[in-house]
């Protein structure tokens, strides 16, 4: 799926992509900054950058040469197209959160991974990874009771400034990457950030069985929680 869309992308770019390589040379990644002549590197990293409303390009973001302790690098295998992402896309914002520089779109998704950091031990190079999008500063109350999603500081896949996951590559700490099952694939170990979702809201509205509840419009979001939603106890029964 990500593959896909990067190659989409890409054979939508080729008449500008001298013009948009030049324009981007000299703006700020979230990552560093994008030299103006990229050499091929053994981490080619092509991906879907955002540069402002009605503005995707398909480009090369630099990578680290070395992984931080900790972390692991994830191929991508498939990724998810969040509303956020396209309400990023065509307003520039939500709420507070402004693209104000490059910015690769995408938060949910899965890959295999390819490098181990320093200190890894809970991986090996070819697992099969959910990969969960935020990370918590770990300082806060919030964050040590568990409730890191609360994190005020957390770094959250594509939320300004922070660089998304439709890439060919993510870094990404090895505690936030989730094995997936044998008989799980990527597309559907992909669907686990937006499944959290419908699991959390069945959680925090008290959904059991014999409850009725509403559940307003039918996207994915809405698909999912109702997926969660207990069936009631004649319907277990029949």
């Amino acid at each position: 799926m990500a593959l896909n869309c990067l190659r989409a992308l890409q054979r939508g770019a080729h008449s500008r992509l001298a013009a948009s390589a030049a324009a981007s040379s000299s703006r700020s990644y979230a990552t560093g900054a994008l030299p103006e002549q990229v050499e091929p590197a053994v981490w080619r990293n092509p991906a879907a950058v955002l540069h402002g409303v009605n503005d995707l390009r398909f480009e090369d973001v630099p990578m680290p040469d070395r992984l931080t302790d900790g972390y692991v690098r994830v191929e991508m295998k498939a990724v998810g197209i969040c509303g956020s992402d396209v309400h990023y896309w065509k307003k520039g914002r939500i709420a507070d959160f402004v693209v104000t520089g490059p910015m690769v779109i995408g938060h949910e998704s899965a890959g295999t991974v390819v490098e181990l950091g320093p200190g890894v031990t809970t991986l090996k190079i070819g697992d099969r990874v959910a990969v969960e999008p935020g990370v918590p500063c770990w300082h806060n109350k919030a964050s040590r009771e568990g409730r890191y999603n609360l994190c005020p500081d957390i770094r959250f896949f594509a939320t300004p400034p922070h660089h998304g996951s439709l890439a060919q590559y993510v870094d990404h700490p090895a505690d936030f990457c989730f094995p997936l099952a044998p008989n799980l694939t990527h597309e559907e170990g992909a669907m686990a950030e937006p499944l959290s979702v419908g699991v959390h809201a069945c959680r925090r509205a008290g959904v059991c069985p014999g409850k009725n509840v509403a559940i307003i419009g039918a996207g994915p979001i809405g698909l999912i929680t109702l997926l969660m939603t207990p069936p009631p106890p004649h319907a277990a029964q029949g």
